[in-house]
């Protein structure tokens, strides 16, 4: 019950970080904040990736592909960030 409990703290943190990409990404029009909470974001999906796999390999297979997608957007963000200063 625990691991359940925790597997649900980090999908409920990841599914509310996600949710804050749009506004700081374009409603702030920040790259800075966007990136951060891709950063985040990825670092918790890799924590519940982890978790997950220990007893859930379905759920831990049909998540790569989240991460990955996950992982090119923080790139993305991360492009757009530095851009002014290249």
């Amino acid at each position: 019950k625990k691991d359940h409990k925790k597997g649900m703290t980090l999908w409920l943190a990841q599914l509310a970080v996600n949710a804050l990409f749009s506004p700081l990404f374009f409603g702030f029009q920040s790259p800075i904040l966007g990136f951060m909470d891709t950063l985040v974001l990825f670092i918790l999906l890799i924590l519940l990736v982890i978790h997950i796999q220990r007893f859930d390999r379905i759920a831990f297979y049909c998540l790569l592909p989240y991460v990955a997608w996950v992982g090119f957007a923080m790139t993305i963000a991360f492009l757009i960030m530095i851009h002014p200063f290249l």
